[in-house]
């Protein structure tokens, strides 16, 4: 199995003290895979033809937009959901509350079962070779052989 790569970055932990801060990681990309990218992938392992995958995602382009603006959510079985959420302002009194207050929207999306499973299994490596956990996690792994 393939791991994912990382690089570790220094965040601001607390927003008061421009100077403290911890280390974390960061996902590293590797590529970028676009809609005919996917959709020569799909055509490989189903009867479909490539370009008809493509009309039909940008379809579910379409479909998808036109359903949150509606406020729906939308379920796409084991590949997961999107759902509209809003950012806003707060008032003390619910009365003074407008849509002014709304400052913006975001699609968020929650991954189906499928994407959980892959993700519960993922290994991970460091970009580079200097981390100190490597080299336990790599006895690790030669015990394990």
């Amino acid at each position: 199995m393939k791991k994912v790569s990382y690089s570790v970055a220094p965040l601001r932990c607390d927003f008061t003290d421009k100077n403290q801060h911890k280390y974390y990681a960061v996902a590293h990309s590797t590529g970028k895979e676009d809609i005919e990218d996917l959709a020569e992938d799909i055509s490989l392992i189903c009867t479909v033809t490539r370009v008809d995958i493509v009309a039909v995602l940008s379809a579910l382009n379409i479909c998808v937009a036109k359903s949150l603006q509606a406020g729906h959510i939308v379920e796409l079985g084991e590949l997961g959901n999107f759902r509209l959420t809003l950012n806003s302002k707060g008032e003390e009194k619910q009365e003074d509350f407008t849509s002014k207050n709304i400052l913006r929207s975001y699609v968020r999306f929650h991954p189906g079962s499928a994407l959980r499973k892959m993700m519960s299994q993922l290994k991970y490596q460091p970009l580079n070779e200097s981390d100190p956990g490597l080299e336990e996690e790599l006895e690790t792994e030669e015990t394990n052989a």
